[in-house]
């Protein structure tokens, strides 16, 4: 059987009979729209909505048990609030209306269910039906002080255009009595809601980041235990469908899209030595002086513990001072945050032309433990990084490749990368572009031209210039008709590559990305939750007959029953698990662990990032660099790749999802294969692979 790759791309398929039968759905349009109204709240008593769903500014969906509203009253009393707003009936029957409303595989109509779910405000993680909007809570993201709330954040649960399901972080913090919209939890439902005119002396919140000025985040994977994984996104997204399918499975059911088959991208042994240089400390061929910008004891004790690093992990002096033309420079600052909360000029915007300078922010330094963390005998991964980035820098000045040994590659020829951003231009007027789009702004271009000896050659460019060379106005070309294309399906542009000019290929993310078996995981790690509790005498039982099985193991059975003996006669798992000590007995505690499960049902560790269990969890979907090629419904091949966490660096969280890159061309005649090499670095992020080709890292430096 093929093995799935699962992504958070869904199919639905609907039972309209069930819906009419049980729901009346309306649609209310407001020509002026809809921003500063709440449909919702506007019947207040007299009408009560089961869900609303807002559409693209003028119309909302509401939902409603069947037959509990008057058509011809309802209307009357949208009517009497709103004088412009007309409200319809939808026939879920009529295709007509179910395209009009809905949308591609009725995706609004799945939203405005799953907008329905609701649990009790007693059970500890909640869904708020947020007029229009399916939050998830979580108690540890919801922040008090002295007993009340002052900061929160959410999970919203959204489909996107192409049934992509999503879940962004929402945060909330106490009101400041401003402008934006307030919000309240309901004192008798415990739900997160908007604020209305009957709420008085209660707590609200408004949109916004937490007090602490820290990104509110939750992990796209965590399989450290059951808890851990609950409270990510996949857990999370487990969760959404299995109250989906219980509360819901009677009008709809949900089915992710896999994508069939995959490659996956071998790095060769050439291309190993040509990513990893074997001495990084022999590219620093200048010297390196530390200039602390801050002047406190912290960062003086920072400055001195990057110096003592780099002399005893690399064998290079540092010096401490101010910065330096022809030398590699270290800059201790704040972060962008603190400059701009208190007023000052922010020392990342004025750095002196032509010098080599890295900053170390001391809030970096210390979310990353560097001056405080355990020494473990090697340097911090964060000294690595800064000597990467010195090196990265010191090949942009020189306009040669050395941090990656570009020639071992073997490319025979010159490749391109571009990227853009808008300019700055005060002047901007509106213009049609060459995708027949009218826009108000302009672009700048940068381009790296690599020739096979790793010898870079930058460029500059804007699309307003007077004049246009020819090979401009294609790049141009390319990526307007690029970024007209993918807008229209809510993609993203994120550069061009091109081997011939008359074969430009755009770099495209998807909104799709890949999941393991979010369901294997959590059986999985609820069968081995830490808390459970086994019976000694069964233990012992279980490991006797071990034993007498598997008699090259007594050594370690005999220290296993040593270890339990002086144990309570009921053992947590996670006991069970610190004496069976994997670091040391990887084979013994594999045998003992999967002998116990198949025997005695009793799973004392999941070994999700197992091999041998691969083909259970399916984490292989989110590893390493996979591609394969895609044909859309016009019949046009696409390039597709997603690039995941290296096995081999593998921890119990992973902080983003994978997501699925394409790569088109006007001819269709892709060439990007012979790329993948430039992705499977670790000088872009630290120890891990890169999304794009790394020359882009060249070209946001520059």
């Amino acid at each position: 059987m093929e093995r799935r790759i699962y992504t958070n791309q869904f199919h639905a398929e609907y039972n309209y009979e069930a819906i009419d039968r049980d729901f009346d759905i309306y649609v209310i349009t407001k020509p002026k729209g809809l921003q500063k109204t709440n449909i919702l709240d506007t019947p207040s008593v007299k009408y009560k909505a089961v869900a609303v769903q807002y559409m693209y500014g003028k119309n909302v969906l509401v939902l409603f048990r069947k037959e509990s509203v008057d058509e011809y009253d309802y209307r009357m009393e949208i009517q009497n609030e709103y004088e412009d707003a007309a409200v319809k009936k939808i026939n879920i029957f009529d295709e007509t209306d179910r395209q009009t409303y809905f949308y591609y595989n009725d995706r609004l109509l799945a939203q405005l269910l799953l907008n329905s779910l609701s649990n009790s405000s007693s059970e500890e993680r909640t869904y708020h039906n947020l007029t229009g909007k399916l939050f998830y809570s979580c108690p540890d993201w919801i922040k008090r002080r002295k007993g009340k709330i002052y900061s929160l954040y959410m999970l919203e649960a959204a489909f996107a255009p192409g049934m992509y399901l999503s879940l962004k972080v929402k945060s909330f913090r106490t009101s400041d009595n401003g402008k934006k919209r307030e919000y309240v939890f309901d004192k008798k439902s415990g739900a997160f809601r908007r604020k209305n005119k009957t709420d008085k002396q209660c707590d609200s919140f408004t949109e916004g980041g937490s007090y602490n000025g820290k990104h509110n985040t939750a992990p796209f994977l965590n399989i450290k235990n059951i808890d851990a994984y609950r409270s990510c996104r996949l857990g999370i997204l487990k969760k959404l469908l299995d109250d989906s399918e219980k509360k819901l499975g009677k009008y709809m059911t949900l089915e992710s899209v896999p994508i069939p088959k995959a490659n996956k991208f071998e790095v060769s042994v050439e291309q190993k030595k040509a990513m990893d240089p074997e001495h990084l400390s022999g590219l620093i061929d200048s010297p390196i002086y530390i200039a602390d910008e801050i002047g406190t004891e912290e960062s003086s004790e920072l400055s001195e513990k990057i110096k003592s690093e780099l002399e005893k992990y690399y064998g290079l002096n540092a010096v401490m001072g101010t910065l330096h033309k022809n030398a590699f420079n270290i800059r201790i600052i704040h972060d962008k945050e603190y400059y701009s909360e208190n007023d000052l000029t922010d020392l990342h915007e004025s750095i002196p032309k032509n010098i080599i300078v890295q900053h170390v922010t001391i809030e970096s330094a210390q979310e990353a433990e560097l001056l405080y963390g355990k020494d473990k005998n090697r340097a911090h991964p964060m000294i690595n990084k800064l000597l990467q980035e010195l090196v990265i820098k010191r090949d942009i000045q020189s306009e040669r490749i050395t941090v990656f040994d570009w020639q071992s590659i073997g490319y025979d020829r010159d490749v391109t990368f571009v990227m853009r951003k808008k300019t700055d231009d005060d002047n901007e007027t509106s213009h049609i572009n060459s995708a027949g789009k009218k826009v108000y702004h302009w672009y700048e271009y940068t381009t790296v031209t690599i020739s096979p000896n790793g010898v870079m050659k930058f460029n500059e460019f804007t699309d307003n210039d007077k004049k246009i060379l020819e090979l401009h106005e294609k790049i141009i070309r390319a990526y307007e008709i690029a970024d007209y294309n993918a807008g229209k399906i809510k993609e993203d542009v994120e550069g061009l590559v091109y081997y011939e000019s008359d074969n430009i290929h755009s770099i495209i993310r998807t909104p799709m990305s890949t999941m393991p078996n979010i369901h294997a995981i959590w059986n999985g790690l609820e069968e081995t939750d830490p808390h459970i509790r086994i019976e000694k005498a069964v233990l012992i039982d279980a490991l006797d007959e071990f034993e007498a099985a598997h008699a090259e193991y007594a050594e370690y059975v005999c220290y296993l029953k040593k270890s339990l003996e002086i144990c309570e006669d009921s053992i947590e798992k996670r006991e069970i698990n610190k004496i069976m000590d994997y670091k040391r007995h990887p084979n013994a505690f594999k045998k003992v662990n999967r002998f116990l499960h198949s025997n005695y049902g009793i799973r004392i560790n999941s070994e999700i990032k197992s091999k041998d269990f691969e083909n259970e969890y399916l984490l292989d979907n989110i590893l390493d660099i996979k591609y394969y090629i895609h044909t859309d419904e016009k019949g046009i091949n696409e390039f597709r790749y997603f690039v995941g966490t290296k096995r081999n660096a593998l921890q119990t969280s992973v902080h983003n999802a994978c997501a699925v890159r394409k790569v088109v061309s006007e001819k269709g005649d892709i060439e990007f294969e012979t790329l993948l090499p430039l992705m499977a670095v670790d000088f872009v992020r630290n120890n891990q692979y890169t999304v794009l080709p790394f020359p882009f890292k060249f070209l946001r430096e520059y």
